[in-house]
């Protein structure tokens, strides 16, 4: 969090001890109490169909019954630990990992049921969702497989993985059927298979081997031993970039909904999200189907909040949960929800960057439910398959413990060991990696880094609002503690989208401000700064053509020495557009390159640079439709015209405005209309 980094420098610099440790004791607090950003979910529970449709639970007439027994009276043995115990689906049932050592909670009832693994210094241990954990035996009961009317299991239907998954032991039916996408080829269709981790299968057969193996730490009787599977978007790390343009996302997930829904016409936003705060689009829709229930469910109806989150602090001066629009509360989730804190190894709430389960991912803290990151995953299929399946194992995905250790990694600024270490991963097991080479380079993996980092690459860039370069923001891991579970198909779509934290989303120039920006034709003020309200200066607009003249060549000797020219950043677009008699300057020698650019001025400079370029300027308008066309100086007047007759000036409340200051957002309109429809 940026105030934590605040704070700590405030400890460093001025001896104060007790910001960061009041920082910290909020952040212990909050994790404390923390029961998963949609508290909507623990008052209606939804499961996922086999198609991808969000579904709401209903009653099955068994909602009171508990079966099993308690695990310290415990004398028959048992092979399944019974979640489903609370009266109310609001009240979580709290847990230990007895790997990482870290809090964990669940939801029975989203998920029922979970390997019993015996008891362990008077707590019952099981496995649920790929976790191992240590539960107090107050919390469950325990169940023999033959008592249960259900179990959760997978299944090949139509060439595709169905993980099917009871809500109650003592009902027949399954609540959530979630493609985890193509079954593999050692998975035949009629066969029932049973896994807790998500990644190695059992027969019934082999259950009791399968709770022998999860003890063992070894999974050396399922039928995959060699060969674990691994839901590609379930472990697609979110620092990744889809296929789907922002008009194919819109057209696709359009299909997928009715007219009412929050969802209609947000692809585009989804696309613009990723482009700037580096969240994969396609997982952006997954999550927010499956929270927003396809954009219907009532608080995104009601609060235009998509994700059920609570947005007091990021939203200040609205109410709670509620955002002014879509746009909004897609922005604030990718930028704050997202890219600040759980894809921010600084953050308590970051437990790996991708989507995941209980045991690593984004579900260990985002929600009660654990199979969440998996219904995102499942739902982000359907979106894909109704796309034409164009996201489909593109990127290589290499996974750190793919069995439970303990192994924390140092994510490196280059490929040696002597290197900074930037951030470590923890000890999540099933930890995922971007890998962004096909082959390691000195032992050592390129990756996609899950936090934003500095120029130098050698630190987490806490300054950045959530900002994200794919291109630049990459760092290195070890090649001998990560195995790679799939090859990208080498079709990774490139990227550069706009860091400037004054452009939002929903800004009237956005698109033209990434278009400039991505053409490398006009750049910001810094890095995170475009000024959009600033006035545009002579001396920059003389550098945005001279970029999109190519940069010639020029010399001392090229065109007009101003007197208020020397050499800097602007010296040779300045040199060139004289030369090209784009500029003339002023009857006293001087350019003024810091002068405000007006509006005259810059369609003077646009027809002149038409000319010098050879193209066609015979084109042009009339001015009698401007009363203020008097105000027209009369080296402007034939550009003027010309740019009327081309409709690049439209005029502003009917006026031509010719002396009024150009800002730079308008600039960047002006430029990106130019070169899109006259060029």
């Amino acid at each position: 969090m940026i105030k934590k980094y605040i704070s700590l420098l405030l400890c460093i610099c001025l001896g104060i001890t007790s910001a960061s440790g009041a920082v910290w004791a909020r952040e212990e607090e909050e994790e404390s109490f923390f029961q998963g950003e949609n508290r909507e979910a623990l008052e209606h529970v939804t499961g996922v169909d086999e198609e991808g449709n969000v579904i709401e639970a209903e009653d099955d007439g068994e909602e009171d019954t508990v079966i099993g027994r308690n695990p310290l009276t415990l004398e028959e043995g048992g092979q399944l630990v019974n979640f489903r115990t609370k009266s109310s689906s609001s009240v979580v049932t709290n847990y230990t990992d007895a790997v990482t050592g870290e809090n964990g909670y669940t939801n029975g009832y989203y998920g029922a049921d979970a390997a019993y693994l015996g008891m362990e210094n008077g707590m019952v241990k099981f496995m649920l969702s790929g976790v191992t954990g240590l539960v107090s035996p107050s919390e469950v009961t325990i169940v023999n497989v033959d008592e249960a009317s259900s179990i959760s299991h997978y299944e090949v239907s139509g060439g595709r993985l169905i993980h099917r998954i009871t809500t109650n032991l003592a009902g027949t039916s399954y609540l959530s059927n979630l493609d985890n996408g193509e079954a593999p080829d050692y998975l035949r269709s009629g066969a029932d298979y049973y896994s807790y981790d998500g990644h190695y299968f059992y027969t019934f057969e082999d259950f009791e081997y399968m709770l022998s193996d999860y003890r063992s730490g070894t999974r050396e009787h399922s039928v995959n031993a060699s060969d674990p599977f691994f839901n590609y978007f379930q472990y697609l790390p979110l620092r990744s970039v889809s296929n789907y343009s922002a008009a194919r996302m819109n057209d696709i997930i359009n299909s997928r909904v009715s007219t009412g829904s929050k969802l209609r016409e947000a692809g585009q936003l989804m696309v613009q999200a990723q482009d700037r705060y580096g969240i994969n689009a396609l997982l952006i829709a997954g999550i927010a189907a499956n929270e927003s229930a396809w954009g219907t469910s009532s608080i995104s109806q009601s609060k235009n909040n998509l994700f059920g989150i609570n947005a007091v602090d990021s939203s200040p001066g609205e109410s709670a949960d509620t955002f002014s629009s879509v746009a909004v509360c897609i922005e604030e989730y990718a930028q704050y929800f997202l890219s600040e804190q759980y894809l921010n190894p600084d953050n308590w709430k970051y437990s790996g960057g991708f989507l995941g389960n209980k045991a690593s991912g984004l579900n260990v803290r985002y929600a009660s439910d654990p199979y969440w990151g998996e219904k995102a995953a499942a739902l982000a299929w359907s979106v894909n398959l109704t796309g034409g399946g164009e996201d489909s194992y593109v990127y290589t995905i290499g996974i750190k413990d793919i069995l439970p250790e303990q192994t924390d990694l140092n994510v490196r600024a280059d490929a040696t060991t002597s290197s900074r270490a930037v951030y470590s991963t923890g000890e999540w097991p099933c930890y995922a990696f971007v890998i962004l080479d096909s082959a390691p380079v000195s032992g050592f993996y390129r990756v996609q880094s899950d936090p934003a980092l500095t120029d130098s690459r050698t630190d987490l860039e806490i300054s950045a609002r959530g900002n994200y370069q794919y291109e630049t923001m990459y760092l290195y891991a070890s090649s001998s503690y990560i195995d790679l579970v799939y090859r990208g198909s080498g079709d990774v779509p490139q990227i550069s989208g706009v860091s400037f934290t004054d452009v939002s989303l929903d800004s009237w120039f956005y698109d033209y401000v990434k278009y400039i920006d991505d053409q490398e034709i006009m750049t910001g003020l810094n890095r995170y700064t475009f000024g959009p309200g600033e006035n545009m200066a002579r001396a920059q607009f003389a550098l945005i053509l001279y970029r999109m003249a190519g940069e010639p060549a020029v010399s001392d000797q090229t065109g007009t020495a101003f007197k208020d020219v020397g050499e800097t950043w602007y010296t040779d677009a300045v040199k060139w557009a004289s030369a090209a008699g784009i500029v003339t300057g002023y009857s006293n020698g001087c350019f003024g390159p810091g002068d405000n650019l007006n509006r005259e001025q810059m369609v003077t400079m646009l027809y002149r640079y038409m000319q010098y370029m050879g193209y066609d300027t015979a084109t042009s308008g009339s001015l009698g439709a401007f009363p203020d066309a008097a105000w027209v100086s009369d080296y402007a007047e034939d550009a003027i015209k010309w740019a009327i007759g081309l409709n690049i000036i439209q005029g502003d409340n009917g006026q031509i405005k010719p002396q009024d200051t150009v800002v730079r957002a308008v600039g960047a309109t002006i430029i990106t209309r130019f070169i899109k429809n006259i060029l």
